[in-house]
């Protein structure tokens, strides 16, 4: 099978932007099959039947925006292995940079034009992490995911850098040393040298230097 060809869940509770992203992804070529529902609650059940490279959900209200992020936090969750894009309008930014701490894929912007919504399923589905211009403006403007220059940072060994893409997605010291077989006294034993040498103070830095050090690949 082609690699840029993906398997597609959409989550939105409108039939027009459902058809809509349906007829953009399948135009482009990348979509081998795309499913749909119209409820974040409706994703898990089919996520235990269908394997999906890419879910694309819409961010609804806050009651299922706290059902999103328990579900991306939750290492148990049918949506916990999954690459999941977030769809939101203009005023959602704020509540996609939470999200993407849980540990979602990427961002974008209803508004957003096809040949942006094709590079975030492809980013998404590729392991790596996309955002749309509004947040990635929202977010240098505030320094809230500002990444520590390069040439300010030294450099990370193999182990650190797996220790930190962890950090970012969300994980926690338990379920990073499960992950990398490894002790918990070890993971915070790194999680201190990656302080020492990049200067990061909290997720949301994490991610942001993930993101530009391109530690999901």
């Amino acid at each position: 099978m082609n690699a840029s060809v993906f398997k597609i869940l959409i989550v939105d509770s409108r039939v027009i932007v459902r058809s809509g992203l349906k007829q953009i992804l399948f135009a482009s070529g990348i979509a081998k099959r795309i499913d749909e529902v119209n409820a974040i609650a409706d994703t898990k059940s089919l996520l235990r039947k269908r394997a999906y490279d890419v879910v694309l959900i819409r961010l609804g209200s806050e009651h299922e925006v706290e059902i999103l992020m328990h579900s991306v936090s939750t290492a148990s969750s049918a949506l916990a292995s999954a690459k999941i894009l977030l769809l939101g309008r203009d005023r959602d930014e704020r509540r996609a940079i939470a999200l993407l701490q849980a540990g979602a894929a990427g961002y974008l912007s209803e508004n957003s034009a096809p040949d942006q919504i094709l590079a975030a399923v492809r980013s998404a589905a590729g392991g790596g992490k996309y955002l749309s211009s509004a947040l990635a403006d929202l977010i240098a403007g505030e320094g809230a995911l500002q990444p520590t220059p390069r040439a300010q940072a030294k450099a990370l060994s193999s182990q650190e850098s797996a220790v930190l893409n962890l950090l970012s997605r969300g994980l926690r010291a338990t379920e990073i040393a499960e992950s990398l077989r490894i002790s918990v006294k070890t993971v915070n034993t790194y999680k201190s040298r990656i302080t020492e040498k990049t200067g990061l103070r909290n997720k949301a830095e994490m991610i942001r230097y993930a993101i530009n050090h391109e530690l999901n690949d």
